[in-house]
């Protein structure tokens, strides 16, 4: 596993404070990251990539981890493939799921050679948005079987929280640390405890169904709360309300326990 950020020289708005700072703190994360690769394996995937990007596209990664071989990393920023990488261009607008499909790679053909030739066939990818303009995506890749739309519909939600728990986990610290200059997390009491219950199970990929049935609620019930929580946060939808829970510190929970 390794971390890729390269130095001040290709990132001159960073001071190399900001840049040391971010990439201590992943560090300090390591074994965080060694979960992760379980939680990945048992999720159905062979490999992830963990970046945080800058909010210009046309500029590195701030910071990118990932159990990929160090030589597909190199290559990767040294030919600027950030720029065109469809999982990041995706990321960077919408906080839905995607889904790789064999046209997705179409115009970026030298990267899609690359991720073959290290055994990422097939994956999907979630991206977490900070208020403040940063994205942070969460790519997860195998090389079989064929990664089809009802495995994809069913894995989404698990995708999200491990993507937002990494975000938060990366990158909110150095934020209250003032280093990297990000807006601390939120202190605001928006949501009721109903709220912030409902949200708990939604992110760990319940249904309203199911949390009706486990809070003796009526389906209707629940999903009031659920439209209550997206118009108190404004956001558009359900993926939203969850990304966007956990970087306000309504929700804070380790890795997703895939057995639950």
């Amino acid at each position: 596993m390794a971390i890729l950020f390269k130095g001040a020289d290709l990132m001159p708005h960073w001071s190399e404070a900001r840049r040391k700072a971010l990439v201590d703190q992943a560090q300090r994360l390591e074994p965080m990251f060694e979960n992760l690769s379980t939680t990945v394996r048992d999720l159905g995937f062979d490999s992830w990539r963990f970046t945080v990007l800058d909010p210009n596209p046309l500029r590195p990664p701030l910071l990118m981890k990932t159990t990929l071989d160090d030589s597909f990393g190199d290559r990767y920023v040294e030919q600027r493939l950030y720029v065109e990488d469809p999982c990041y261009q995706h990321g960077r607008v919408s906080l839905q799921p995607l889904h790789w499909q064999p046209a997705l790679f179409n115009q970026t053909p030298v990267l899609w050679q690359m991720m073959r030739d290290v055994g990422v066939n097939h994956g999907m990818s979630q991206a977490c948005h900070h208020t403040n303009g940063w994205a942070a995506v969460l790519c997860v890749g195998r090389s079989r079987p064929e990664l089809g739309v009802d495995e994809f519909q069913d894995k989404a939600s698990t995708l999200l929280s491990l993507t937002s728990h990494l975000a938060v986990a990366t990158v909110e610290p150095v934020a209250n640390d003032g280093t990297i200059g990000l807006p601390i997390r939120y202190t605001d009491k928006l949501l009721t405890k109903r709220e912030i219950t409902v949200l708990e199970q939604t992110a760990t990929g319940h249904t309203a169904a199911q949390i009706a049935a486990d809070m003796s609620l009526a389906e209707r019930t629940v999903q009031f709360h659920i439209s209550s929580a997206i118009t108190k946060l404004q956001v558009p939808n359900k993926t939203a309300l969850v990304a966007q829970a956990i970087l306000r510190g309504y929700i804070d929970w380790p890795l997703p326990d895939l057995d639950r």
